[in-house]
């Protein structure tokens, strides 16, 4: 999907951990395109992230594009903080999983293993951070 001509747009520049990165941001909330609109209670626009990648040490580079439907208006530096803020979370979330409970290396693929094991490690974490605030 491209972008309708009139998106509100944003950019950003980052160079960190052996890259530099290009993300822009496009929103929209002319939706007449979009069949069915009226079944997405609250929605306000149609956002686009297009993230240049360049690697400083390999010199690989790449684009990755990420579409989503908002409740919010379409202003892309707020929405842009929003979906970098939302990523920060999962990643933290993800590497303590990693690193605390070696999720990347584990064989958990037979039946509902994958599920226990994701729900058993959930737990465990609430109750670790439960305990380290008391």
């Amino acid at each position: 999907m491209d972008m309708q001509s009139g998106a509100e747009a944003d950019s950003t520049l980052d160079a960190g951990q052996g890259r530099i990165e290009r993300r822009t941001c496009q929103a929209t909330d002319r939706l007449t395109f979009l069949d069915g609109k009226e079944e997405w209670v609250g929605l306000k626009s149609i956002v686009k992230i297009t993230s240049e990648r360049i690697d400083k040490r390999s010199g690989y580079s790449g684009t990755r594009l990420s579409y989503y439907i908002a409740l919010l208006e379409a202003k892309p530096v707020q929405i842009a903080r929003t979906v970098r803020s939302h990523w920060a979370i999962e990643n933290n979330l993800h590497w303590t999983f990693d690193v605390w409970f070696k999720e990347d290396a584990a064989l958990r693929n037979k039946g509902n293993a994958a599920l226990n094991y994701q729900i058993m490690t959930k737990m465990v974490l609430a109750m670790v951070e439960r305990e380290s605030k008391a």
